[in-house]
């Protein structure tokens, strides 16, 4: 296989506008068809129709809901950090709040769910529809948030675990 590094923006697109002249090497990509075959994990006509499904998700509309979502909730991550009183002062694990940070932004552009830092209410934020991550709503056993977030540290091991493995585990829990 050979291998190539380019810098150069102009020979990026003229590489990525001829996808038959330089297909990506799909197998490298198994692992990530876990939900099944996508975008990412295809080539060709079948690639192209995933394409068509897909893009309709990636224009600038939504790209300026993902970057203005994404600054209000570093702001309100910034906000809780310099909130933080001498005790928890200290952030130990910044990638616990940045994974938060990305599921929030996610939360809100992808389920239009607003969801809250600690310390945040509906009216610090001066929005509607805004939820307390938290609570857990009546009829649920856990909450908005902590769905996603098990969501979110769990997937891996999906990737990592053989299929036929988690498909026994989930019949035993689940039955």
């Amino acid at each position: 296989m050979i291998h190539a590094w380019i810098s150069s923006a102009e020979a990026i697109r003229q590489i990525t506008e001829r996808r038959t002249s330089f297909p990506k090497p799909t197998g490298n990509y198994k692992v990530l068809d876990i939900f099944g075959r996508n975008v990412v994990t295809t080539e060709g006509v079948e690639w192209k129709a995933h394409r068509k499904a897909t893009s309709p998700s990636f224009n600038e509309k939504n790209n300026s809901l993902v970057f203005a979502e994404a600054c209000s909730q570093a702001q309100a991550m910034l906000r809780r950090w310099s909130s933080m009183n001498e005790k928890e002062a200290t952030i130990y694990d910044a990638a616990t709040d940045t994974l938060r940070l990305a599921l929030f932004v996610i939360s809100n552009v992808g389920f239009g769910v607003r969801l809250l830092w600690p310390g945040e209410n509906a009216e610090t934020r001066n929005r509607a529809n805004t939820y307390i991550p938290h609570e857990i709503p009546k009829g649920y056993s856990m909450s908005f948030e902590h769905a996603l977030t098990t969501v979110a540290e769990k997937v891996h091991w999906i990737v990592l675990v053989p299929g036929w493995l988690l498909s026994e585990w989930y019949q035993g829990v689940y039955s």
